[in-house]
């Protein structure tokens, strides 16, 4: 890709009160977009237990509960049923800045999050599953946290077919 750059040579002052409205245009930015494992938010699955849950799709790490890796035959979680994942996802801070904050957030209330923080890899999670909006400060370059999922099916029943809530995950750095 080649970029063209016309310069424009303008003669007169350009104080504060010069002009009323001005547009700056043409500035470039790239963006590099590559795979959650790979992104300044780093996302991966964390515990071999639950590896085959955990896939990529498109670049994006996807969690499924259904058939695709249960040897035994099984095609999903029970209706009426609670539930838990520990260790499933590890979200790891691979920028260049320490994260001031950590959230993640499950679009729906049956699907509930634990997060527990550490900077040493072996660590596992508690079975403590709590609201939704999950939070870690002080996350430091290199260091992860550790997600499990508690699916609350309880009013579910197997004509609800399919389950799909989404996990939105959000970091804030220092400056």
């Amino acid at each position: 890709m080649s970029f063209i750059v016309i310069a424009l040579a303008v003669s007169g002052v350009f104080g504060s009160a010069a002009f009323n409205y001005a547009t700056v245009s043409g500035r470039t930015t790239t963006l590099t977009v590559v795979t959650d494992a790979n992104a300044y938010v780093s996302l991966a699955g964390q515990d071999s237990t639950y590896s085959c849950y955990v896939s990529t799709s498109n670049g994006k790490i996807v969690v499924t509960f259904g058939n695709a890796c249960n040897s035994g035959g099984g095609t999903g979680l029970n209706s009426g049923s609670v539930s838990y994942f520990e260790n499933l996802l590890v979200i790891t801070n691979k920028g260049d800045r320490d994260w001031t904050a950590f959230w993640a957030n499950s679009s729906d209330s049956l699907l509930t999050l634990n997060m527990t923080y550490s900077t040493d890899a072996s660590m596992t999670t508690s079975s403590t599953f709590a609201q939704n909006d999950q939070y870690a400060s002080t996350i430091p370059i290199g260091a992860s946290v550790y997600l499990g999922i508690k699916a609350d099916g309880t009013t579910k029943d197997t004509s609800s077919g399919a389950w799909a809530p989404t996990i939105s995950f959000a970091a804030r750095s220092t400056s």
